[in-house]
C-alpha cells in the first residue's frame, strides 16, 4: 500500500500514570495501560478525496495485554467503522474484529462520493453498504479476510438508471488484498435505452505487475428476449486494448429488429451466435460477427427503402419485393462488422419462399440494413468505462 500523510486536528486524550506511592510494579508485563484518545484526521493529499472522519479509541490492561475499542465516523456523525480486539505490545500481536456498520444512502443524504472521488458517477436514491473483517497481527504485520455487501434499490450509474443491485464481495489479505473468484454483482433492471435485465457477473481480482486483472468466471444479461453472455476470460481491466466475445442466445427476431431500429422488419425465430468485439480508446470494433435462427420461421418485410433499391429490377424484382412481405425462411441471418472509425454495417442473409408468389418458387438474398446498432455499441463501451473508472480509483487510493 501506498504511504499516505494524514493530519490530525482536535486531539483529545486522557492517560492514567501507571505510577504510584509504591512505584512501579516489579514485572514489567504488569504495567497497567488506561487510556482514551479522540480527535479528527484527514488525509495531507487532497487529491486521493480520502473524507475527514472523526475517531475515537479506549484502552485498558496491561502491556501483557491491552483490551482496545475504537469507532471512526464521518463529521456529518456517521459511524463507518467500529473495532473492538487485543493487543499484546511486548510481541506487537493482536486480533482484532472490524465491522462496517450498515451505512444508510439516501438521495439528499450520504452518497457513495463521500468515500471516495472515484464514485462520483454513482448517485444513489435508496440503498446500503455493510461490510465485516476479521483482522490479526503477528509481530506488527497484519493479515485477515472480510466481505462487503452492498445493496440498492435504485441509483444512477453515469447516466444510466438501474434498479436492484445486490454485490457481494470477500477479500483476502490487508496489505495487499486479492478478491477470490467467487465475487457478485447483480442487477435486476438497467434502462440503457434498451430494455436490460438480470445482469449477473462472478469474478476474482488480483494485482500482476501492479496492475489489476479480472479473473471472469460468468457475465450475462437478459435482452429481446434471449441471453447474452461474455466468454469466460482472464484480462487487465485498464488496458487500453480490450478483446472480448459475446455469446448471444435466442434473442427474438422481432425485438431485436425493433432495437436495432427497424420497425419496418417483423417476424418469428429466435437468433444465436458470437460476436468478437474489440475496445480501444472509445472506439468499438466489430469484426466478422454472425448470428443464425435455428430452424425455419416468418419474415415481413415493409419497407420502402428496400422496395426502393429493388424497384429498377423489373417485374421479377417486384414479385421478390411481395413475396418478402410474407417470407418463409428455412434460413435467417445476421452478419455484423463494424470498423474502427466507421459505422457498424449489418448484412440480412435470407433463404425461403412465398408459397403465394411465383408458385412458392426459392429466393436467397443478401440485404444490407441501416440500423441504429450503435446505441448499443455505446452502453457497453459505457459500462467499459464505468468498470475503468471504478478501478482506477481503487488504485489510486489504494
Amino acid at each position: 500500500m501506498p504511504d499516505i500523510q494524514l493530519e490530525f486536528t482536535d486531539i483529545s486524550n486522557a492517560l492514567v500514570t501507571p505510577f504510584t506511592p509504591h512505584g512501579l510494579p516489579q514485572n514489567k508485563s504488569d504495567v497497567p495501560v488506561d487510556m482514551a484518545l479522540s480527535g479528527t484526521v484527514r488525509s495531507v493529499d487532497e487529491s486521493l478525496g480520502l473524507p475527514q472522519v472523526q475517531f475515537s479509541a479506549e484502552g485498558a490492561g496491561n502491556l501483557r495485554k491491552v483490551d482496545l475499542s475504537g469507532k471512526v465516523g464521518l463529521l456529518k456523525g456517521a459511524t463507518i467503522l467500529a473495532v473492538e480486539g487485543s493487543f499484546v505490545p511486548e510481541t506487537l500481536d493482536g486480533e482484532f474484529d472490524v465491522v462496517i456498520p450498515t451505512i444508510l444512502f439516501t438521495d439528499g443524504g450520504v452518497q457513495p462520493t463521500t468515500f471516495s472521488p472515484a464514485l462520483s458517477e454513482v448517485k444513489v436514491e435508496n440503498g446500503t453498504f455493510s461490510g465485516h473483517a476479521e483482522i490479526k497481527l503477528e509481530k506488527g504485520k497484519p493479515d485477515g479476510h472480510g466481505y462487503i455487501n452492498v445493496d440498492i434499490t435504485d441509483a444512477i450509474i453515469s447516466d444510466l438508471p438501474i434498479s436492484g443491485l445486490a454485490g457481494r464481495f470477500f477479500f483476502q489479505g490487508v496489505t495487499a488484498p486479492t478478491l477470490p473468484p467467487g465475487q457478485s454483482l447483480k442487477v435486476k433492471a438497467l434502462d440503457a435505452g434498451v430494455p436490460i435485465t438480470d445482469i449477473e457477473l462472478l469474478f476474482g481480482a488480483f494485482l500482476e505487475q501492479e496492475q489489476p486483472v479480472i479473473d471472469l468466471r460468468g457475465a450475462g444479461l437478459m435482452i429481446t428476449g434471449g441471453q447474452i453472455s461474455l466468454r469466460p476470460d482472464v484480462f487487465q481491466i485498464l488496458a487500453k486494448k480490450q478483446n472480448i466475445e459475446i455469446q448471444v442466445d435466442k434473442l427474438d427476431v422481432k425485438e431485436l429488429f425493433a432495437l436495432i431500429g427497424r420497425d419496418d422488419l417483423s417476424g418469428t425465430g429466435r437468433l444465436s451466435g458470437q460476436i468478437p468485439i474489440t475496445i480501444e480508446d472509445d472506439h468499438v470494433v466489430i469484426k466478422a460477427g454472425h448470428l443464425a435462427t435455428e430452424g425455419p420461421g416468418v419474415l415481413q418485410i415493409r419497407s420502402q427503402a428496400i422496395a426502393n433499391a429493388l424497384a429498377s429490377g423489373g417485374e421479377q424484382v417486384e414479385l421478390l419485393i411481395k413475396a418478402l412481405q410474407n417470407f418463409d425462411y428455412t434460413e435467417l441471418s445476421l452478419d455484423i462488422d463494424k470498423p474502427l472509425n466507421g459505422a457498424a454495417q449489418v448484412r440480412l442473409g435470407i433463404s425461403g419462399a412465398n408459397k403465394d408468389v411465383l408458385d412458392g418458387h426459392p429466393f436467397r438474398l443478401n440485404i444490407n440494413l441501416e440500423t441504429r446498432i450503435e446505441p448499443l455499441l455505446d452502453v457497453l463501451l459505457k459500462g467499459q468505462q464505468i468498470s475503468q473508472g471504478l478501478i482506477s480509483g481503487f488504485m489510486k487510493n489504494r
